[in-house]
């Protein structure tokens, strides 16, 4: 029952953060949760898919994050954990400087976004990514 109650809070994050710009057009969702087949869970497995990858990820630096990720549970009181793997992914985020929350709600969501919306905007270079042909040259 709490997973349909956590599907309803992303979904009512994901209307709020269509009206923010910065979210509207960096954020997304990760579908990494759900019940699946051992045949499809499989097959995404071979594809990449890992365990504990939070639900939202904003790649964008502000302050002196590199980006934000956000777990979204059914608020209180329902019981929803954090798993072992969640826990896992949260400590990898952050040592390459991502700023994590665990959300209870899309509220406490809101509220990750806005203070991280508000941290100052760095000063960034943008080198020159090669081409993947000028990468298959090297590679000759």
């Amino acid at each position: 029952m709490a997973k349909h109650i956590e599907d309803d809070e992303c979904k009512n994050l994901w209307q709020w953060a269509q009206y923010i710009p910065a979210l509207n057009d960096y954020l997304y969702h990760v579908p990494n949760g759900g019940k699946r087949n051992v045949r499809e869970a499989a097959r995404m497995k071979a594809m990449g898919v890992r365990a504990g990858v939070h639900d939202y990820h904003l790649p964008v630096p502000r302050g002196e994050y590199t980006g934000l990720w956000i777990e979204m549970k059914a608020p209180r009181p329902h019981k929803s954990t954090v798993s072992q793997p969640q826990r896992d992914w949260s400590q990898k985020m952050v040592f390459t400087g991502h700023a994590v929350f665990v959300c209870y709600g899309w509220m406490q969501a809101k509220r990750a976004f806005e203070w991280y919306l508000r941290l100052a905007i760095p000063e960034l270079s943008f080198p020159t990514t090669p081409t993947i042909e000028e990468l298959m040259d090297e590679a000759a």
